[in-house]
């Protein structure tokens, strides 16, 4: 099923057979057509529900465990691939263009460095307009709390989780995780619970 998070911003959730786990992707719809985050397949009965939308320009990629069927809509639907110029190596897709902390991304996009995540380039996306941080490192569970994901999945945990303190400094009131349940009000309020 496809949700509207937001005026312009959906979601959908997929079930991702290796890992036995469900994945989310997000959709930005703006004037010069839709744009993917870290989009997972999209399951036959959504296809004709984001062709509703408008076409799909482009797919953002937020690093490497992120990639998930980028090159897929990249190669179908001829959308333009964007991925961290730092996970160049480790992303398997050839990207299109390839961006760095700071950068702005057609969409509306901000990149928001996250240093010390599980690999080199591993980012977040603030979409100012919208008031949406996509964070799809984080897990939005059980829903109406964020957290990170396993310690163990981190070279250095301490220094992961102290890097997501500059985010409080942004100004968001949704978070879009990667895995669980989109929060759609009070982000960095909730955020803030967790860090402390």
């Amino acid at each position: 099923m496809l949700n509207e998070v937001t005026k312009g911003v959906y979601w959908w959730r997929a079930l991702e057979v290796e890992r036995k786990r469900h994945i989310n992707g997000y959709i930005f719809v703006a004037k010069e057509g839709l744009t993917l985050v870290d989009p997972p397949g999209l399951p036959d009965a959504l296809v004709a529900d984001v062709a509703e939308l408008d076409p799909i320009k482009r797919v953002i990629v937020t690093g490497r465990f992120q990639e998930r069927r980028a090159e897929h809509f990249q190669r179908c639907y001829n959308a333009e691939l964007y991925a961290p110029q730092a996970d160049k190596r480790l992303i398997l897709s050839q990207a299109d263009t390839y961006f760095n902390a700071g950068d702005k991304v057609p969409g509306g996009f901000t990149v928001i460095e996250m240093p010390n995540q599980r690999t080199p380039g591993e980012c977040a996306l603030l979409h100012k307009k919208s008031g949406v941080l996509v964070a799809s490192h984080l897990v939005g569970d059980p829903p109406g709390y964020i957290r990170m994901r396993s310690e163990h999945l981190y070279h250095n945990f301490s220094s992961a989780f102290q890097a997501h303190l500059p985010l409080l400094e942004l100004e968001f009131d949704l978070i879009l995780p990667g895995m669980g349940t989109p929060l759609c009000h009070d982000g960095r309020l909730v955020l803030a619970r967790y860090l402390a």
